[in-house]
């Protein structure tokens, strides 16, 4: 069984809000559920907006909680979901089963749109489910609108990162210091995704040592390759401002505090919260606007970002490399490959917000922009 409780004074950016959480039969929190209603409330959504999304949700998992031990054609885990499965349980479970109104569907359908949108958004399933509800193919000058408004929200300007973020970053120690810069260097200028900064294997000091040996401090291979989202294998350039840090953390001062793996608590003991990193960078958002006076614009832009935002900021600036390399790199199979991305056209999106960004006209023109697809929201958490 599934239920909902009500949690009170959630500190968030110096005030408190209200959401709820949904919990299992064994006292564990459903995850995603909660990440998404923390997420409305963060939105300035009333609680009994959040009440009535998670009874939808309630509703939703207990049907999935229910199959888990029975044969059933429905899947019992929320990310083997398909538009199938979902027309099965709005019409064939709560319309023809429960007898619930139209009314009610409709909004069930809803919730179940924006929950699976923030799923996808935030690297919990790999492809957005879309069904007949859901807006249609925006004009071609919607498209170039949606484009700029939302990745542009996202990109941060290198200086922007270094002044307003990676110099805000709070620690105890000048090694926790120096590592939690790291983890967002890695962000900004090569695109690790908050996971895979801890995931096993990726940033072991064998495999780093080799790849930067100490005494050249010059990468031995071209790329660093990274176990990524869906157990995907990539291969990323290193730039050599990232080079020299990583040089410096893995040969530093710190070298002796440091056991297998370049993030660890400063015991030898390994990193394993997947928050980490998203917790680094929220920290310096906020001490950044605590000890500065900015423009309500400014604020409401750097409360937009998350670590996620510096992903965003690789691609476009991947984008551009591509460009300055005399051709070298063809950005449509450069950055897919460097990016992960499962499809081309994702890769467009980047492409057609950096050539905006940049005035690059022909590179628009010889775009199908109305083919590419719909850009999702980027809103950060």
């Amino acid at each position: 069984m599934i239920i909902k409780r009500e949690v009170n004074g959630i500190p968030y950016a110096g005030y408190t809000i209200d959401s709820y959480v949904l919990v299992d039969d064994s006292g564990n929190f459903i995850i995603p559920a909660c990440d998404f209603l923390l997420d409305v409330a963060i939105s300035g959504s009333s609680i009994n907006t959040i009440k009535s999304y998670a009874s939808d949700l309630v509703s939703f998992f207990s049907e999935l909680h229910s199959v888990q031990k029975l044969i059933s054609i429905f899947p019992s885990h929320y990310n083997q979901i398909t538009v199938e499965h979902l027309d099965a349980y709005l019409i064939g479970f709560l319309y023809q089963n429960k007898k619930m109104s139209p009314k009610s569907i409709i909004r069930h359908s809803a919730t179940l749109n924006k929950f699976y949108e923030f799923t996808y958004e935030n690297d919990y399933i790999d492809h957005l489910l879309q069904w007949e509800n859901k807006k249609k193919l925006p004009t071609k000058s919607t498209l170039i609108d949606k484009t700029l408004s939302r990745i542009g929200s996202q990109y941060i300007e290198k200086e922007v990162f270094e002044n307003f973020i990676l110099s805000n970053v709070e620690a105890k120690s000048s090694f926790k210091r120096e590592r939690d810069e790291l983890a967002l260097k890695l962000g900004y200028f090569a695109g690790i995704r908050a996971h895979e900064l801890v995931s096993n294997g990726n940033f072991t000091l064998a495999k780093m040592e080799k790849l930067i040996p100490k005494d050249t401090g010059v990468l031995l291979d071209e790329h660093l390759t990274i176990l990524g989202k869906g157990a995907k294998v990539r291969k990323l350039p290193l730039c050599p401002e990232l080079v020299s840090s990583l040089h410096k953390f893995l040969y530093g001062i710190h070298r002796k505090k440091l056991n297998e793996n370049l993030f660890e608590d400063g015991r030898g003991k390994p990193l394993y919260d997947e928050q980490y990193a998203s917790d680094v960078f929220r920290k310096a958002i906020n001490n950044y606007l605590t000890i500065n006076s900015v423009e309500n614009e400014v604020y409401i832009s750097l409360k937009q970002k998350s670590f996620h935002s510096l992903r965003h900021s690789y691609a476009t600036n991947a984008v551009t490399f591509c460009y300055q390399v005399d051709s070298k790199y063809n950005p449509k199979w450069a950055v897919t490959q460097w990016m992960g991305h499962s499809d081309e056209k994702t890769t467009e999106i980047y492409i057609c917000f950096e050539a905006i960004k940049n005035n690059r006209l022909g590179v628009i023109d010889s775009m199908k922009l109305s083919e590419l697809p719909f850009p999702k929201s980027l809103k950060a958490r």
